[in-house]
């Protein structure tokens, strides 16, 4: 096993240049602690210990980025403190995990499921609120009471109510998941849902995108909308000049206002996803090779993608790079430089002024595949540079692509005797003695 100096660079490394092969480094400077790195770009924390017995144990930690080097190599000290006053880390989990106080659904997504696996998830703390959300009628039950026919009301009264039937195979699939890992765990020996089948949904729906004109006026909005800003910003100077403060950096020097035009433009040439934007970092942008890169970490799928840089976004990436500092996050929060987590009023204030319906940010990503499937783009392309695991997800763009189904009935048009194949039209003639 490989040995090394573990510290944030080096993990940070590790996640920017995954291994072609799960590979597990141990630190030389704290014993018994490890590191493991998967090709997905996946780290995880694990400390290696002998109990009294002299048996091997390996205790979980954590993983990256959930938990920092730091805070992994501390509680690796707990553990391995607590190892020498004779404790038994992962003896004393098993024992938790037949603790009959966990054997309703609540203790148990409360428990055992937050803190092992939802703490290490990106969207842990959402998945946590929607399945507590969603479930509530069962969470005083214990999980082997839990029956198909229970669920299938459940799925019928959400129904009722509204909901769509992708949100509720979404919250199926999740509660499945969660009982998966129960039995995984121990906390149950058999999946009481295993039977339970999400609907079928329309595998090709209408997708969202936007039109050349509502494009128009969507630009069209960001330009007032900065000039409403540099004007704010004009009068506010003025009104410190007269007085004798401080003014602030004037906006008519700087090419934007603020992040929302950058941000906007990077997911249209793109297609990442918001999260995925808002989690870059200026490193992940390489303008030698011009290519964007989407880490495992934030993506979706828990793949890193590379997506190349057309020029329209190299021009914005590279003034905006200009005007800010260029380090860190590209899209910080207003508020402190830390992650940014919503913008929603000023795109919501921005979609009412370019009269723009029923379209969320996430359409940005549908308009830049949609656009690649119009302009002849391989959907299997389209699906690298979405991200999609497989090409399920990007066939709802093949009805805009032009060389598909078209050509297939314009064949219709033409005349009855004559066969466009050459394979046919030689049949034809081997058999009848006749050109097709």
């Amino acid at each position: 096993m490989p040995r090394a100096k573990i510290g944030a660079r080096f993990v940070e490394n590790l996640h920017k240049n995954p291994p072609a092969e799960p590979v597990e480094y141990t630190d030389s400077g704290l014993a018994g602690f490890r590191v493991r790195a998967m090709p997905s770009g996946s780290i995880s924390y694990a400390v290696v210990y002998r109990n009294l017995s002299g048996k091997l144990r390996r205790a979980k930690i954590g993983a990256h980025p959930a938990m920092t080097v730091g805070q992994a190599q501390d509680a690796a000290r707990r553990i391995l403190a607590e190892v020498h006053l004779g404790g038994d880390v992962v003896a004393d989990r098993q024992k938790a995990r037949r603790d009959p106080g966990i054997q309703t659904l609540g203790a148990f997504i409360q428990g055992p499921y937050d803190e092992i696996w939802l703490s290490q998830l990106r969207s842990g703390t959402a998945t946590l609120k929607r399945l507590l959300a969603s479930f509530k009628g069962f969470l005083d039950r214990p999980m082997d009471s839990l029956r198909v026919g229970d669920l299938e009301r459940w799925r019928r009264a959400r129904r009722d109510s509204g909901r769509k039937e992708s949100t509720i195979n979404r919250d199926i699939g999740s509660l499945k998941a969660v009982l998966a890992k129960a039995i995984e765990w121990d906390y149950l020996e058999v999946h009481p849902l295993a039977k339970l089948k999400p609907t079928k949904q329309d595998r090709l729906p209408i997708i969202r995108y936007l039109t050349d004109d509502e494009e128009d006026r969507l630009m069209a909005a960001l330009d007032r909308r900065d000039e409403r800003i540099r004007e704010e910003r004009d009068s506010a100077n003025a009104w410190r000049r007269e007085r004798g403060y401080e003014e602030m950096p004037n906006l008519r020097a700087v090419r934007f206002v603020d992040f929302l035009r950058p941000l906007i433009v990077s997911a249209l040439n793109s297609g990442c996803r918001r999260g995925e934007l808002l989690s870059m970092r200026w490193e992940d942008v390489d303008f030698r090779l011009g290519v964007l890169t989407v880490h495992g970490a934030s993506a979706k799928n828990r793949q890193t993608r590379h997506v190349p840089i057309n020029a329209i976004l190299r021009d914005v990436l590279t003034e905006w790079k200009r005007q800010t500092n260029g380090q860190g996050l590209i899209f910080p929060s207003p508020k402190g430089g830390g992650r940014m987590t919503e913008f929603t009023s000023s795109w919501e204030q921005l979609k009412r002024d370019a009269s723009l319906e029923n379209f969320r940010f996430h359409d940005c990503r549908h308009t830049f595949a949609s656009r690649l499937a119009m302009r002849g783009a391989p959907l299997n392309v389209i699906r690298e540079l979405l991200g999609h695991s497989d090409l399920k997800m990007t066939l709802r763009y093949s009805h805009l692509s032009p060389d598909t189904k078209a050509e297939a009935v314009r064949l219709l048009e033409l005349p009855s005797n004559v066969v466009p194949f050459t394979g046919r039209a030689q049949e034809t003639e081997a058999t009848t003695g006749e050109k097709a």
